[in-house]
């Protein structure tokens, strides 16, 4: 809804009320406000502990007017300042952010003249940066319309490695000793060192051209979404968020970046992205530096070249909206000897700690040079090399990040080549499962891009990391993506003549049917492959593929696709069938939702009760499938037993069995309605944890609402609870001393089943919905257990924070499950499977 605003001079009693002038002290020429003014901060503020500040005191000043006449306003503006806070506080997200700004800024900049005090710069187009709620006081542009099949928001990612630039890293002190020496080589030498190189990407697919039919590019999405504020178990909202490092060098001016949208499954429903309201205010374009003002360079101090007095930028820094070449190889060999010679003997430490230290240091260094490309990359290429020395695989990731964020290196090569070097390191036991998460990610990329020769080296690392981790889980997990990328090498020489065919006749049929089924039933990508499938020489799989793709099948048509997909698997061998049952009964559950009734409906009933999650991830400490042969009952309560193995009994108070996302769940009617679990063994003191459970959310007066709780919030924050609250979000929050939540960037759909996950492994705690991750945040010590029992459906005390809504498919993990575990979860619940028999 947007809010009318006062103008200057009105009757500050009028009906326009402008609550960014009146509460926050930001006039009507500064609206819209970008996040730094709204939390009342310079722009570009780096210190991560002074924007956390910051946020808390405008937070705490906007809630006194919380229980107004204006208290909606108020919240809308808390929303606002928590979105900005979890934004600036996300390393990465921060990143995209302030080059945005920078580049509006530096288009809305005048032309030259003199002097400079008197040239007044144009409001500059702002990025744009979506917070939860949007409060429009200024005419704001809308949004770009959100696609029939948009998916979820892109997750809210929370940690990197802190930059420090309140306190100058010991590096940096070493290297102002040698200032004197390089400004009197300033005069003597004038050089810098520049070379440009081609990098190298993924592999393209040619696309089948048809009407109202276009396969997918592949591309993955990679959109950053803002938060929304956070709550205590008890119900006190906060909005945490931990120290991470800023983005861009001031230096670097770079575009904005147009994120490409996320592509859901066929059967996900859309979610519509927060409105879009936050801008920046006009504001003067970054000068050139001074060269009497401004640092020496990276490269004068270390081997006496500088700029020239009148360059004022760099011969080789960047333009606008462009990354800078890859040095050549010469003088990249030479600036690291220059590197190493000035820090010779640090690069002689062997002690791990000591490594570690000074691979960081080297990372924070290079983050801090902005007037030497040269140095700064061969810095993040020594700090990779020192991380990888130390087995330290988040510092060698950081790192290879951000040199393909600021150079023409493709990312994916960039981060392989740095987790491979760690991998042939000596590992510390404590980091060795970080390394195996991380390969992990970086093997499905790679598979995911068709980069197979690289999928496969991953996976060979991959599984050696996960076996020296000592984790069975992702061993086996590891195993299985490795046995699946050597299946798809096996067809890939097919597929890719069949590219190349189609490269030439795009609407060659028999190559479409190839790689259609590449895509579809070896790879399970099925948004990329239906469109081929659609255009190829299979009459039956045609049909389907137009089911498919169709925007309104009829209930007919959701029955002949179940059919069609089951027929189709039944002609595979047995180990090929799964992936296209799930399909079958994705198709399934639509058509028994159509039908109203007969013959037709009893038999997709039938076949979707027979149908059950073929492996369930290991270390499960409680399922809940809440089917009937699961129930007993006990007096007035109903009794559900667990499909774990673990034979845990759980009993229900006043909730009753309903319909579920996959057979039967439990519908809590009220916030008196609860099951009680005691304390399964494998949760009283579990060193990793995975909740997740399907939730159809009902309208609830106020407060948070429990999905699973084992906490004690009354006490010293201990313990975990998965919810949501005031319908606004979903939340995961664990208690280490200090409460710890991560938020999803939307609130809960009402009335729809959706898929809700929380994890944590000793490091850091995760959120997903619909099988997405949504949020994530690193923790400074691991949990804390608490004593009180599970509770299902309410908080850990009685009659409060109660769920109201169906709960079904509810499990438990002694283990954080892998991203791709969460989402087989998801696609089998969509698919009516139960998790267990």
């Amino acid at each position: 809804m947007a809010l009318a605003r006062r103008p200057r001079g009105d009757n500050p009693m009028a009906d326009t009320f402008d609550p960014y002038y009146v509460w926050l002290g930001i006039p009507a020429d500064e609206q819209p406000a970008n996040h730094y003014r709204l939390l009342g901060l310079r722009a570009f503020e780096s210190n991560a502990d002074v924007i956390d500040h910051a946020a808390d005191r405008q937070m705490a000043h906007l809630r006194s007017f919380s229980t107004g006449e204006r208290a909606v306003l108020a919240q809308r503006l808390l929303n606002e300042i928590a979105a900005a806070r979890v934004c600036l506080l996300d390393a990465k997200a921060k990143a995209d952010y302030d080059a945005r700004l920078r580049a509006a800024m530096y288009r809305a900049a005048p032309p030259a003249c003199a002097p400079r005090s008197a040239c007044i710069p144009a409001a500059p187009t702002p990025p744009s940066a979506p917070p939860p709620q949007a409060i429009a006081v200024r005419a704001v542009s809308a949004p770009a319309p959100a696609s029939t099949a948009s998916s979820l928001p892109a997750p809210v990612i929370v940690g990197g490695l802190p930059r420090r630039r309140a306190k100058r890293s010991p590096l940096v002190a070493a290297i102002a000793v040698v200032a004197a020496v390089a400004l009197a080589g300033w005069f003597v030498a004038n050089a810098m060192n520049s070379q440009e190189t081609d990098g190298d990407g993924a592999e393209s697919h040619p696309s089948p051209v048809a009407a109202n039919v276009s396969p997918a590019a592949g591309q993955r999405a990679t959109a950053e979404n803002k938060g929304a504020p956070t709550a205590t178990p008890g119900g006190a909202q906060s909005t945490t968020a931990p120290a991470a490092g800023d983005g861009l060098p001031e230096a670097l001016l770079e575009g904005p970046v147009d994120p490409p949208a996320n592509t859901p499954p066929a059967d996900t429903p859309s979610t519509n992205p927060p409105p879009t309201g936050e801008s920046s205010p006009a504001a003067p374009s970054p000068q050139e530096p001074d060269p009497a003002d401004s640092d020496a360079s990276f490269e004068s101090l270390l081997d006496g070249a500088a700029n020239s007095p009148g360059a004022g930028r760099s011969a080789d820094a960047p333009l606008a909206g462009s990354r800078l070449p890859l040095p050549d190889a010469a003088a990249l060999a030479a600036k690291e000897d220059a590197i190493r010679a000035l820090f010779r003997k640090q690069f002689a430490q062997t002690q791990p700690r000591d490594v570690t230290a000074f691979g960081r240091e080297l990372l924070a260094l290079a983050r801090d040079t902005e007037n030497d490309p040269l140095g700064r990359y061969a810095t993040l290429k020594l700090a990779i090399e020192q991380a990888a020395k130390a087995g330290d695989s988040d510092t060698a990731q950081a790192a290879a990040e951000e040199i393909a964020l600021r150079y023409e290196a493709d990312r994916l090569d960039a981060v392989a080549e740095a987790l491979l070097a760690t991998a042939k390191g000596g590992v510390p036991t404590l980091a060795r499962a970080a390394l195996a998460e991380r390969l992990h990610a970086a093997t499905r990329e790679a598979y995911a891009g068709d980069r197979l020769e690289l999928a496969t080296t991953l996976a060979a690392a991959l599984v050696d990391a996960a076996r020296n981790a000592r984790l069975p889980s992702a061993s086996k997990r590891a195993v299985a993506l490795s046995d699946e990328i050597a299946a798809a090498q096996e067809h890939w020489p097919d597929v890719k003549a069949a590219l190349a065919t189609l490269a030439e006749s795009p609407n060659d049929a028999a190559a479409c049917s190839l790689v259609g089924k590449y895509h579809c039933f070896v790879k399970g990508d099925w948004e990329r492959g239906l469109a081929y499938l659609a255009l190829g020489d299979d009459e039956a799989l045609k049909k389907l593929a137009a089911i498919e793709l169709s925007r309104s099948p009829t209930p007919a048509d959701l029955v002949a696709a179940g059919d069609g997909w089951w027929a189709v698997a039944d002609a595979l061998e047995p180990a090929e069938q799964q992936p296209i049952r799930t399909r079958a009964l994705s198709w399934y559950v639509r058509a028994n939702d159509a039908l109203t009734g007969g013959l037709e409906k009893l038999r997709i009933e039938k076949r979707l009760a027979e149908a059950a999650l073929g492996d369930l991830p290991d270390d499960a400490a409680l399922v809940l499938t809440f089917e009937s042969d699961t129930f007993s009952t006990r007096g007035a309560q109903l009794v559900a037993t667990d499909r774990s193995g673990k034979r845990t009994s759980v009993a229900f108070h006043g909730a009753k069995p309903t319909d579920g996302r996959a057979g039967k769940a439990l519908l809590f009617e009220t916030a008196s309605q609860f099951g009680d679990a005691g304390s399964p063994p494998l949760l009283k003191t579990p060193a990793e944890l995975t909740v997740c459970a399907w939730i159809k959310p009902m309208p609830s007066v106020d407060g948070p609402g429990d999905i699973a709780s084992k906490d004690d919030w009354r006490g010293p924050a201990r313990g975990f609870v998965l919810r949501t609250f005031k319908n606004s979000h979903v939340d995961f929050t664990v208690g280490n001393h200090d409460w710890n939540s991560v938020v999803s960037p939307s609130p809960p759909k009402i009335g729809v089943w959706q898929h809700a996950a929380g994890s944590y492994d000793a490091k850091e705690i995760r959120l997903f919905l619909d099988g997405k991750l949504v949020a994530r945040k690193p923790l400074a010590r691991p949990i804390v257990h608490s004593p009180w029992p599970l509770s299902i459906g309410r908080g850990t005390y009685a009659n409060d924070r109660g769920f109201v809504g169906a709960i079904d498919e509810l499990a438990i993990f002694a283990r954080a499950l892998g991203e791709d575990e969460i989402a087989e979860l998801y696609r089998a619940g969509t698919a009516g499977m139960r998790l267990a028999k």
